[in-house]
């Protein structure tokens, strides 16, 4: 079998792993807080070793740290974090991070995002009145009628690009992103981060992924046509 079909394999893997992840980009571009994945490459074998073959393997996936479009709502408790810096939720399942969110007072006085997780804050149990109005300020603080209940909590992680999407713009810690630790960061209340995907240039992106993939794959065929008829051919001697 000639070397080709391994290189026009490995591209293939690659391009289809590229169409995944650009599909579930173009999919979040209405997702508030979403940032769009990127897809890394490392060579699986060096000049040196193979110099007549370069396969290329789908690395690390990462998540862009450009931050979207700020959607100024006006609501109170629509949240979002300037520069560095995630809000923690928590329920069930343990703590997801995310940029932006819609809070909501429930009716024990508990501030959970759109999905029903508690928002962290430094004392833990964040609790207020359902029946008055909140004040979050641009340090986290926390206020109904003047006074400071709580704040808040603001962390970051080392590697922000190696958090796990979660889906509905939330994220997870992994080992290659380290663990959340507390940051002085900043909220700008009534506002909505949007997602970082651009629609059209992700559309132009997934149309030259799919031409790439399906040319590879005809390069794949090819190479078994060759193969087949050589095979054949030494049958019939």
């Amino acid at each position: 079998m000639a070397n080709g079909i391994y290189v026009a394999a490995a591209g293939a893997i690659a391009r289809r792993n590229q169409l995944n992840i650009t599909a579930n980009n173009l999919a979040n571009t209405t997702t508030t807080g979403f940032r769009a994945q990127r897809v890394t490459f490392q060579e699986v074998l060096s000049d040196e070793a193979a110099p007549n073959r370069h396969l290329v393997s789908v690395g690390q996936s990462i998540v862009s740290q450009e931050r979207g479009p700020i959607e100024r709502t006006g609501r109170t408790l629509d949240l979002s974090i300037v520069d560095e810096g995630f809000f923690i939720a928590s329920d069930i399942s343990g703590q997801t991070l995310l940029k932006s969110v819609s809070a909501q007072v429930d009716a024990d006085g508990t501030l959970r995002d759109s999905a029903g997780r508690s928002l962290g804050s430094l004392r833990g149990e964040l609790r207020l009145d359902p029946r008055k109005p909140v004040y979050i300020g641009e340090h986290g603080e926390v206020k109904q009628e003047g006074k400071e209940i709580d704040r808040l909590s603001i962390v970051s992680v080392s590697d922000p690009r190696a958090l796990q999407p979660l889906g509905n713009g939330a994220y997870q810690q992994t080992q290659l992103s380290g663990n959340a630790y507390p940051i002085h960061g900043r909220v700008e209340a009534g506002t909505l981060e949007k997602s970082n995907v651009n629609a059209v240039t992700s559309m132009v992106n997934l149309i030259n992924l799919e031409r790439d993939f399906q040319a590879l794959t005809r390069v794949i065929h090819a190479y078994r046509e060759a193969d087949d008829g050589i095979i054949n051919s030494s049958s019939l001697r």
